[in-house]
């Protein structure tokens, strides 16, 4: 089932500054953007994947475990710095204190790095940022999802 990466561009531009983070908040899937304004890193992302044509379960424990029997893991900054920007990634941070992270990445090059689409906590709800922002330096592990484009 390769994802539409237009469709997940899509899902996180109309959620953008709009959706704000809920640990546990998770939108229903096959719901519009504007049905919900509170989710969780991983509902986010499952939420997302599956308006783009790819299902995966919740919870982001239970989705890398899921990423590591399905999809080829890549070294993360290669992700972000030596694939293109048709290509999508998935990465994740080993759970601390019960809570982990995940988030999707779409491929970048030396000259113009990868951005995440991801929700978090702090305030911020959805948002990109550059893929080597300090609070996402201990990722343990990243996927490549198959893409239509």
């Amino acid at each position: 089932m390769p994802v539409s990466l237009a469709l997940v561009k899509e899902c996180f531009a109309h959620t953008v500054g709009r959706v704000k983070y809920k640990l546990g908040a998770k939108p229903a899937l096959g719901s519009d953007s504007s049905t919900f304004s509170l989710s969780d890193c991983s509902g986010l992302v499952r939420w997302a994947l599956d308006r783009a044509g790819f299902r995966i379960p919740d919870g982001s424990a239970t989705q890398h475990e899921f990423c590591a029997a399905h999809l080829r893991e890549v070294h993360y900054k290669d992700a972000a710095t030596l694939a293109d920007p048709s290509r999508l990634f998935i990465a994740f941070i080993a759970p601390n204190g019960g809570i982990g992270h995940v988030w999707l990445l779409q491929g970048g090059t030396a000259q113009t790095p990868g951005r995440t689409m991801e929700c978090h906590g702090g305030g911020v709800g959805v948002s990109s940022r550059l893929y080597d922002t300090p609070a996402l330096h201990n990722v343990c592990a990243c996927y490549e999802l198959p893409t239509t484009e």
